[in-house]
């Protein structure tokens, strides 16, 4: 097997240590013996071997780490107080999701979709081609295949919406962006394909060779909570309703990462 990228994690999860492999071993044959050769239930096998078992182990979102609620309780709080710092730009947001590798936040965005139940990845400034470059790329999988999230973050603080609630630059700024990428998607996915192959030895799902834009889902995330009036937020259910563009605010992240840790799962 040929090496791969790293991913959004120190380790290389491509390949495991002697003692990661050994307990594998020892799980599946003491299970074969003594469940009448039912498999290894998947959660009691190690971290890391649960990340080499997925399609891209160095992006792979381990539900399992959701159990840990404290934690998980901690990181929501420790963004929160982030969020009501001096000076926040959507830079320091990025930098501190991937320095402390709290990628549960940009990961809660599952919650708005019925797919990443049976597995989910999330790839960090995921290029579209060569002129562009997405903050995040989700990719989820459910009964029906695989579906992709492609993220945005801007500006936390500056020019969200206008006095009557209509959008202000920095949504108008992340809409424009998903348009340039849905204009190089229809044309361009072969990259995406491409791309994608550097992050795994296995040979990819059919649908993550040909664009589908049914399977294409996208997120802007910009301002606070307090930013949003009652006009903005019919505004975000018609981009939703019509365009399939989510439009968040920073808290909406918290409030789904607080809700992935009740459900335990992506």
């Amino acid at each position: 097997m040929g090496s791969i990228k790293l991913g959004i994690y120190d380790r290389d999860y491509s390949s495991l240590f002697q003692d990661e492999i050994d307990e594998k071993e020892r799980l599946d044959k003491e299970y074969h013996v003594e469940r009448m050769f039912h498999p290894s239930p998947y959660t009691s096998y190690p971290s890391a071997v649960r990340h080499n078992m997925s399609l891209f182990p160095n992006n792979y979102l381990d539900p399992v780490e959701l159990r840990d609620k404290q934690r998980i309780s901690d990181i929501c709080n420790e963004y929160k107080d982030l969020l009501c710092t001096n000076d926040l730009n959507e830079a320091k947001i990025l930098r501190f999701i991937k320095e402390k590798q709290y990628y549960m936040i940009p990961a809660s965005i599952f919650t708005l979709f019925s797919f990443g139940h049976h597995d989910a990845f999330l790839f960090r400034e995921f290029p579209i081609g060569n002129d562009y470059r997405a903050d995040y790329l989700l990719i989820g999988r459910s009964s029906d295949g695989y579906s992709f999230v492609l993220v945005e973050f801007e500006h936390p603080n500056s020019n969200i919406t206008i006095e009557d609630g209509e959008l202000g630059k920095a949504f108008r700024d992340g809409i424009k962006q998903i348009k340039e990428w849905q204009r190089y998607l229809e044309f361009g996915f072969s990259s995406i394909t491409n791309d994608l192959k550097k992050y795994t030895n296995e040979q990819l799902p059919d649908e993550m060779y040909t664009f589908d834009s049914t399977r294409f889902h996208y997120v802007v995330v910009a301002g606070r909570r307090s930013d949003f009036t009652d006009k903005t937020y019919r505004i975000r259910r018609e981009f939703l309703k019509d365009k399939d563009i989510a439009l968040l605010h920073y808290d909406n992240l918290y409030d789904y990462a607080k809700t992935l840790m009740e459900h335990g799962n992506y």
